[in-house]
C-alpha cells in the first residue's frame, strides 16, 4: 500500500459544498454555447437547445455527436469567480495539504500529451444521455493518452448541473484507491491501453451512488475506482470534471516546451 494514498479519508471521496447557483448557471450557459454552435453548423438542425437536460431530445447524428465529444473540444473556460472558489475552498486545501504536502496546483484539461492539446483554467464536460451507459469503471491516472504511475499527480472534482439522485450520479468505490491496480487489468483498445478496467476486474469492487444537492461535487482520489455509471433517469446527465493538477509534478510529464505559469 502506497503511503501518498493513505488519508483521513478512507473512503477516497468526500462530498464538497463549492459552487453557487450562479456558478452552475454559468458552467451550463457555456456548454449550451458549444452545443448551439454546432447546431449552427449543422445542415439539418434548425432549433437551438434551450436546457441541457433536453440535450437526447435534439436529432444529432452520430458524427456530430463525436465532434461535440472529441477530448480536444470537450472543455469550457472558468471565470474568475469560480477560480475563486476552488481556491478558497478549506476544505479542497486541507486535502491538497494531506496528500500532497502543500496546495499549489494547475487547472487544466489534458486532451492529448502527443499532439499537446493542453488547456490552462478550463475544465471538461460530459453529456449521458437517458437510459445510456457511462464511461467504463477507470481512473484518472491516465493523462492525455499516457498512464501516469506517480500516485499524487492530481485530484478530480466531479460535479453534477443536472441529474442529482443516485439515478444520475458517478459510482464511486469506496476505498479501491488503497488498492495498487494492476496494468495488464486496463482494456486495450486499438492496441492502446487504456484507463478502463477490464469488467471482470471491476466486479471485485463494490460501488456507491451518492445523492447530491444543486452546487455540491464530489473530490476524490485519484487511484480511485469510478465510473460505469449509467443514466437510469429521464433526463441527459449533465457534469463537469475539473482536475487540480500537482504542480511540483508538472515537469515530469508536461512538454518542455510548453509554457504555464506555476
Amino acid at each position: 500500500m502506497n503511503k501518498l494514498l493513505i488519508d483521513n479519508n478512507l473512503k477516497g471521496y468526500s462530498v464538497l459544498d463549492i459552487f453557487t447557483k450562479k456558478n452552475v448557471n454559468n458552467f451550463e450557459k457555456k456548454i449550451l454555447e458549444k452545443i448551439n454552435i454546432k447546431i449552427s453548423e449543422s445542415t439539418h438542425l434548425r432549433k437551438e437547445l434551450k436546457n441541457l437536460k433536453y440535450f437526447h431530445k435534439i436529432p444529432f447524428s452520430k458524427k456530430e455527436k463525436s465532434k461535440i465529444f472529441e477530448p480536444k473540444d470537450r472543455f469550457i473556460k472558468l471565470n474568475t469567480q469560480i477560480l475563486r472558489r476552488i481556491k478558497k475552498n478549506k476544505f479542497i486545501n486541507k486535502i491538497l495539504y494531506e496528500q500532497w504536502g502543500h496546495n499549489k496546483y494547475k487547472i487544466m484539461w489534458v486532451a492529448s500529451l502527443e499532439k499537446q492539446e493542453i488547456k490552462n483554467n478550463v475544465c471538461g464536460f460530459r453529456i449521458c444521455e437517458p437510459y445510456k451507459k457511462g464511461v467504463g469503471t477507470h481512473i484518472d491516472l491516465h493523462i492525455g493518452g499516457k498512464i501516469m504511475r506517480e500516485l499524487n499527480s492530481l485530484i478530480s472534482i466531479w460535479v453534477p448541473l443536472r441529474g442529482f439522485s443516485k439515478k444520475y450520479t458517478l459510482k464511486f468505490s469506496p476505498g479501491s484507491h488503497l488498492f495498487d491496480h494492476p496494468t495488464n487489468q486496463f482494456q486495450i483498445k486499438k492496441n492502446i491501453i487504456s484507463n478502463v478496467f477490464k469488467k471482470g476486474y471491476a466486479k471485485k469492487f463494490s460501488f456507491h451512488r451518492p445523492n447530491l444537492k444543486l452546487g455540491q461535487g464530489i473530490i476524490f482520489n485519484s487511484n480511485l475506482l469510478h465510473g460505469n455509471s449509467d443514466n437510469l433517469g429521464t433526463l441527459s446527465r449533465v457534469s463537469v470534471e475539473i482536475r487540480l493538477y500537482n504542480s511540483k509534478k508538472l515537469k515530469n510529464w508536461l512538454p518542455k516546451n510548453k509554457k504555464l505559469k506555476i
